[in-house]
């Protein structure tokens, strides 16, 4: 794993853009597709807004995707094998780049 942590690094220096082809498995991206297409289905999509917790304004006319935020309390088998993955990134990161990286989020 960590050959594709520094091909992410690499071209992240490189161009801007961290590129990593097969970061996630044909499997997990499979799963994770599945679970898309079921919150989809599911209507647990929500209309995804700007800023923050406080003050979220939603406008279609400058955000008009729909999103679902991931959460391990979702206790969701292949958006954990992410949070994995992601969690074994940043440590490296901040050992490797000295990120000092706390916290992320992620969402479809």
């Amino acid at each position: 794993m960590e050959k594709d942590f520094e091909t992410l690094i690499t071209s992240f220096i490189k161009d801007n853009v961290g590129i990593s082809n097969h970061f996630l498995s044909d499997d997990l991206s499979n799963h994770l597709k599945d679970n898309l297409l079921s919150l989809l289905k599911q209507n647990l999509l929500l209309p995804a807004g700007t800023g923050n917790d406080s003050e979220i304004l939603h406008d279609s006319s400058i955000r008009s995707d729909s999103i679902y935020w991931l959460d391990r309390e979702h206790d969701n088998t292949y958006e954990n094998d992410i949070f994995d993955q992601i969690d074994d990134f940043v440590k490296y990161l901040n050992r490797s780049c000295f990120a000092g990286i706390t916290s992320y989020e992620f969402h479809y």
